[in-house]
């Protein structure tokens, strides 16, 4: 039997994204799941803020499991300029030319009472007004 436990906290100390490697900087909210498994033993992720959104967008897209998170990123084909621009902003670490950190993305849907049925994904300042 398998145990989950997700949580998303505030860090207090510096922590490594697993999919995108950026540092999560104290202070940053970030995504952290625990497992324990039966016969594999205990494990742990965490995720930056950016990815967590990327991720859910992902697995929702193509049915997968969140946990191969770093796969479904890597393998990800963006067909338009926005989804394009979040995997550069991705691959980059989230940060700019100038080393600021890109805004968080957004995940776009036709009906805004869900999130389950997304139309696309863009960084804030592709949203249109």
């Amino acid at each position: 039997m398998t145990t989950y436990l997700h949580s998303r906290p505030r860090a207090r100390k510096a922590h490594v994204c697993d999919v995108c490697s950026r540092t999560i900087e104290p202070g940053e909210t970030y995504t952290r799941g625990v497992g324990l498994d039966g016969g594999a033993g205990a494990w742990t992720y965490r995720y930056c803020a950016h990815c967590a959104v990327l991720i859910t967008y992902l697995s929702v897209w193509f049915n997968e499991d969140e946990y191969v998170a770093r796969e479904l990123v890597e393998n990800w084909e963006p067909r338009t300029g926005a989804g394009r621009a979040v995997k550069a902003a991705a691959e980059n670490r989230w940060r700019t030319g100038d080393g600021a950190l890109t805004p968080v993305p957004v995940i776009l849907t036709e009906d805004t009472e869900t999130t389950w049925r997304p139309t696309g994904i863009v960084l804030p300042e592709h949203v249109a007004a």
